[in-house]
Parts: structure tokens; sequence; C-alpha cells
């Protein structure tokens, strides 16, 4: 006898055999990995989602960073430069006055403050800034912390009464801006 009813009909009259019902079964194993593979792939799009905003904001957490260095690198330097050039010109004169003198040991002091304020902005940016020029910072700030110093002493060991100053570390100092400047 020949059963009337298809292989995937089911009715009431229809008689279920092993392969319809293993075809239904199929059939729902196939509808239930669709479901899933939709919700999963809703779920990794999410997720990719989150990903791609957490990563865009330390980016741009790490541009404001160079930015802040750079800026702060930039002044420090700059003013330390300035306040060490005062300093260098009026021990230099020959007829600087005691306020002139006092004047040029408060620029002494603000050019450390600078240059010791620099330091600590180099120290927070090893992981922004390249290690040569990190290096290059680092020794033009020693130099200019050494001729700060000589904001205090009145006395000089060169002939002329004159300190010796070197003029490269202003040049090094401009060079050193210039290439901050280039990283923004």
């Amino acid at each position: 006898m020949v059963d009337p009813c298809g292989l995937f009909e089911i009715a009431l009259g229809c008689e279920m055999t092993n392969n319809a019902t293993m075809s239904v079964e199929i059939t729902i194993g196939l509808i239930a990995a669709i479901v899933l593979s939709v919700i999963f792939y809703k779920r990794q799009e999410t997720q990719r989602k989150k990903i791609d905003e957490v990563i865009t904001n330390q980016e741009n957490l790490r541009k404001k960073r160079i930015n802040y260095v750079v800026t702060d690198l930039s002044v420090y330097l700059h003013s330390a430069k300035v306040y060490l050039n005062r300093v260098i010109k009026t021990r230099n004169e020959k007829k600087s006055s005691d306020k002139q003198l006092h004047e040029a040991v408060n620029e002494s002091i603000f050019s450390q403050i600078d240059l010791e304020n620099a330091s600590r902005t180099m120290e927070n940016s090893y992981d922004i800034l390249e290690p040569e020029l990190l290096k290059r910072i680092r020794n033009v700030i020693r130099a200019g912390l050494f001729y700060s110093e000589m904001g205090f002493f009145p006395d000089t060991d060169e002939e002329d009464g004159s300190y010796d100053f070197d003029a490269n570390w202003s040049k090094d100092i401009d060079s050193i801006i210039n290439d901050l400047g280039e990283i923004l």
C-alpha cells in the first residue's frame, strides 16, 4: 500500500515514517541554526562597534596627550631660554646694578622652575615621544639647569669677567621646539 502523504506533508490521515520524522527534525535544526547564527552575528556587530569606539577614544586621548606634551614642553623650554638669555646678558654687562643682579637671580629661579616642569612633563611622555628627541630634551634641560645656576654666582672664572655661555644651547632649544611642532 502506497502512502498518499508526501515526505514533508503533515496531516491527520498521514502516518509519519522514520524519513519524515528525520526530515522534520533536520528542518527544525536548520531553523534553530539560522536563528542562532543571526543572533550571534548581531551580537558580534555590537561588540565590534564597542571595540571600535574604545579604539577611537584611546586614539583621541593619545592625540590630546601628544598635544598637551608638545605644547607644555615648547612653552617651558622657550620661557627658560628667554629667562636664561636675560640672566647671561645681565651678568655679562659690566655696569649691572644690584637691582639688575637681583632680577637675574629671580630669572634664574624662574628658568629652573620651567626646566624642572619640562623635565616632569618629559618623564610622563616616554610613550609618546621618540627616544632620540627625549634624549635631546634631557640634555638641553641639564645644560639649562647648569646655566641657571650661574645666576646665583656673581664671580666668574672667565678672564674678561663674562660667563661662558654655550650659544648652541639656545639653538638646540629652538631646534627641539621646531621638532616638537612637527609632531603636531
